[in-house]
């Protein structure tokens, strides 16, 4: 049989001693009495001017030539993308440049505390007359700021401002007779640099009386007295012949309740019978050189909050609860109540304790 050799009508082919159209540049064309010719001989020329954005450097030839292979020589790159204006900084706030010619973008961010009204980037762009210049104005880099802060019964905030900005603080103290549960503070933040908001829930303000503490066969060595109100501590010293099971040192609670727990004295050489204790007694963190046994300490309100207890209690105990629900996820109140039995390192609350968690954890995880 006899073939026949096809000729490809879309895309010709350079014959010997001819080149095809002339080579595509990102940054220029060829001029208008090159466009549209097909085939050029060998030792042509086609010279070219720069795209739109983009200006001759003086020093390269936009020219190319036909060459006897039916290739086009190599291109340098003569025309180079124009530049943008410098862009002034951003009060409050930074600009993310990699460069500032045609095609290239640029970012602002606002500093901590201040959120960006108007674009967050701009673009340099071609304008009037072959220029170019970024295609947005500089944003502006706001403060944030919070609403009024909440006020709080049975006390009053320490100072009043007209409005609070980033980084305000306010300040509350209880009227005389109640203690101030919680942070004495809030400050205003930032909710994704975008609207402000407090810190936190401001304190509360209750009165908190804890019973006279008794403990058998021991006495106080404190100097405090009834009535005992928040955080009011007392010291226990066991009798002669007998030793302390417990801490010595308890506090009175935002509950009405002490904590840790009154301790008891037993008389030495004492065995502890079946119930003595509600609560099981692990040995203390492995990591701790003394090996110490850390008391878990009852106390709801910090027990759910994803922060740590206020610094000013100063007692690292108050600040095991909050460890604890960070690295274990309870989720139901039985799971807590199992998960307390099991749990590596740690003396943990007693289960009569649980039924003062349970509307708490109804709150925070939807049970």
């Amino acid at each position: 049989p006899t073939l026949l050799a096809l000729a490809d009508p879309i895309c010709p082919r350079s014959s010997p001693g001819s080149c095809e159209e002339p080579t595509r540049l990102t940054f220029a064309i060829p001029k208008p009495e090159y466009q549209g010719q097909a085939r050029f001989d060998v030792g042509a020329t086609v010279d070219y001017t720069c795209r739109p954005g983009y200006r001759r450097t003086p020093s390269l030839s936009p020219r190319i030539t036909c060459l006897a292979s039916g290739t086009w020589s190599k291109p340098p790159s003569f025309c180079q993308p124009k530049p943008c204006p410098n862009p002034e900084d951003l009060l409050n706030g930074r600009i993310e440049i990699e460069d500032i010619v045609f095609g290239s973008t640029i970012f602002f961010r606002c500093n901590n505390g201040y959120t960006l009204i108007g674009s967050s980037q701009s673009s340099c762009e071609i304008t009037e007359n072959n220029r170019v210049d970024w295609s947005e104005t500089h944003p502006v880099c706001e403060i944030i700021k919070c609403l009024p802060p909440p006020d709080i019964s049975d006390g009053v905030k320490v100072q009043n401002e007209d409005e609070y900005s980033f980084g305000s603080v306010v300040s509350y103290k209880c009227n005389k007779g109640f203690s101030l549960i919680g942070l004495d503070s809030i400050h205003c933040t930032s909710d994704n640099h975008q609207s402000g908001k407090w810190s936190g829930d401001p304190p509360e303000c209750k009165v908190v009386r804890c019973e006279n503490p008794i403990v058998q066969n021991g006495h106080q060595i404190s100097t405090s007295a009834p009535p005992y109100s928040y955080m009011n501590y007392v010291i226990f010293q066991c009798n002669r012949g007998f030793v302390m099971e417990g801490k010595s040192k308890i506090y009175c609670g935002a509950n009405n309740l002490w904590f840790p727990k009154i301790p008891r004295c037993k008389r030495e050489g004492d065995t502890d019978e079946p119930g003595d204790h509600d609560d099981p007694v692990e040995p203390g963190d492995p990591d701790d050189p003394n090996n110490s046994r850390i008391p878990f300490i009852y106390i709801s309100k910090y027990f759910f909050e994803t922060t740590p207890p206020p610094p000013e209690m100063n007692l690292a105990q108050l600040y095991l609860p909050w460890y604890l629900r960070s690295r274990y996820p309870f989720h139901s109140l039985s799971a807590l109540a199992s998960t307390s039995r099991r749990m590596p390192h740690w003396r943990l609350f007693p289960s009569s304790y649980f039924h003062h968690l349970l509307d708490p954890l109804v709150k925070r995880f939807k049970l």
